[in-house]
């Protein structure tokens, strides 16, 4: 596969596991609505960081099919 179909397949796959609302998002709500958007997007950006520490762990130990 090439890398481009690895990225459309990344992006299919971030959208899919987004949709349902998971503790992350309850809690962006949650906050957004008791308190105000800057303390929400503390979560965000702070869930977005683990997040891209999950997907450089996973380039670094990929498989090749």
């Amino acid at each position: 596969m090439t890398s481009i179909t690895y990225l459309f397949l990344g992006f299919i796959t971030a959208i899919i596991g987004a949709l349902p609302l998971g503790t992350t998002n309850v809690a962006v709500i949650n906050t957004t609505i008791k308190e105000n958007i800057q303390s929400a997007l503390k979560i965000i950006y702070t869930a977005a960081l683990a997040e891209i520490i999950l997907v450089i762990i996973a380039l670094q130990f990929n498989l090749q099919i």
